[in-house]
């Protein structure tokens, strides 16, 4: 559903709907996606940015292992609770090579795993959009999504992807931001509900 005078849309969140989210890396594999729909922590506002220091540590590492790589897409490192700042991970993706390959920088360093195969077509390689093109930060994502929700949710999980999946899957559109809001139910169990907000 769209909210009144709100470009951010949002629909309820079932068990697996998250993990659907990685159809749109089937290509890569399943693993690299959003985590589950699982609880939190209390909220309090200061998401990381998903495009500083970070990412440019990223980048510069995964180019050591292969120089042509492109970002497929970024998520966090499961929920987060909205006062606590934890690592990205970034998904890269290297024609030459043939595989994606996994980022995750924490506490200065660096760790670049061989991901998966990688099968992309060559209109899918043009396609692939640039972080530069990202306008809209995680953390303003983040925060139009809570905005849009009128609550404060437990915790919080975002991914982009930057390229268009034409596999048939869950469909993710490149260059928007997922984010899933997460609350606890009064039976203890994780309610999460999914909002878009436009990266650019």
């Amino acid at each position: 559903m769209k909210k009144p005078g709100s470009g951010v849309s949002a629909k309820a969140c079932p068990a697996s709907a998250l993990a659907a989210l990685a159809a749109a890396v089937l290509v890569l594999a399943a693993a690299f996606a959003l985590a589950g729909c699982s609880a939190g922590m209390p909220a309090g506002p200061d998401v990381a940015p998903a495009f500083g220091d970070s990412y440019q540590e990223a980048e510069e590492a995964v180019r050591a292992h292969a120089d042509d790589a492109a970002l497929l897409g970024v998520r966090t490192d499961g929920n987060v609770a909205l006062e606590e700042q934890r690592p990205w991970v970034y998904l890269f993706g290297s024609k030459r090579t043939g595989y994606s390959y996994s980022v995750q920088t924490t506490d200065g360093n660096v760790v670049v795993e061989e991901y998966a195969p990688l099968s992309l077509t060559q209109s899918q390689w043009d396609a692939i959009e640039k972080p530069d093109d990202v306008s809209v930060e995680a953390r303003q994502a983040v925060a139009e999504a809570v905005e849009a929700s009128g609550k404060a949710p437990t915790s919080y999980n975002a991914s982009l992807v930057t390229f268009e999946d034409t596999s048939g899957g869950a469909g993710l559109k490149p260059m928007v931001w997922y984010v899933g809001l997460v609350d606890l139910t009064e039976d203890g169990e994780a309610n999460t509900e999914l909002y878009e907000v436009a990266a650019r």
